[in-house]
């Protein structure tokens, strides 16, 4: 486990200890050590901290070179599309677009949908934007 930048700077020259655990707050601190390693795989618990583009972690992750992320959390996102997006980014960066076209396409057709007095078009178009979307999604989540 590091609990010190210097033990995150350390671990590249580690030829036998291919794994690094470390917490939210010292990958933010690290940020520049963990750059310099290609990560194979990163695993986030409690990724649900993860939920806004604005804080210093997920922008820190989004950094970080590397193919394959999990994210796992016990805390579902709770009917918020700018949180799922958040998610989504860290795991797969741009698979959503932009969040600007994210909005667009997906997030203001749906709320325009669910609106009390909605008419039957913008719930069509945000039942579209729902199938579509969960299509996108559909090979990322895995829900137990």
């Amino acid at each position: 486990m590091a609990d010190s930048v210097a033990k995150v700077a350390s671990f590249r020259s580690y030829n036998s200890a291919p794994i690094l655990v470390t917490s939210y707050e010292l990958l933010v601190r690290a940020e520049a050590e963990v750059n310099q390693v290609r990560w194979d795989l990163v695993v986030c618990d409690e990724a649900h901290r993860l939920k806004n583009a604005e804080i210093k972690t997920s922008s820190t992750l989004n950094s970080v070179s590397c193919e394959r992320r999990v994210l796992l959390t016990g805390t579902p996102v709770q009917n918020d599309l700018g949180e799922y997006f958040c998610l989504v980014n860290v795991v797969a960066p741009g698979l959503l677009g932009t969040r600007a076209e994210f909005n667009a396409q997906f997030a203001a057709r749906i709320e325009a949908g669910r609106q009390p007095g909605a008419g039957e078009e913008a719930r069509l178009a945000a039942e579209a934007a729902l199938q579509k979307l969960a299509e996108i999604s559909y090979s990322l989540l895995l829900r137990r």
